[in-house]
């Protein structure tokens, strides 16, 4: 079966974005390791994402962006997530403590 012109400009892209892997040694942002042309599939299921730096996604400035794993990414978000949700609850508990303590003063 005879490749189409997409599929051939595909490839070059593919075989480009390689090289450009290899001379500047792209690393993800997150663990540090090389991204590689194991993560840059012929076809669907990427692994590679680009996260913005200041968590805003309207901003697309190449300062804000960053290669990196998607499951690094994923981690990240998760851990964020985990915190922002372990801090509400110390913060409930500490204010359910605090008026606690003033009721008893008072009482």
């Amino acid at each position: 079966m005879k490749k189409s012109k997409l599929s051939k400009r595909k490839g070059r892209l593919r075989e480009f974005l390689i090289l450009l892997l290899k001379k500047y040694d792209v690393r993800c942002y997150f663990c540090g390791e090389p991204i590689t042309e194991e993560d840059l599939p012929p076809r669907g299921g990427d692994k590679l994402t680009i996260h913005h730096l200041n968590g805003n996604r309207d901003d697309n400035s190449v300062e804000n962006l960053v290669l990196v794993h998607r499951r690094c990414h994923k981690a990240y978000h998760l851990r964020q997530t985990k915190n922002k949700a372990k801090e509400g609850s110390n913060g409930e508990e500490k204010r359910r403590k605090e008026v606690q303590g003033v009721g008893r003063a008072q009482g």
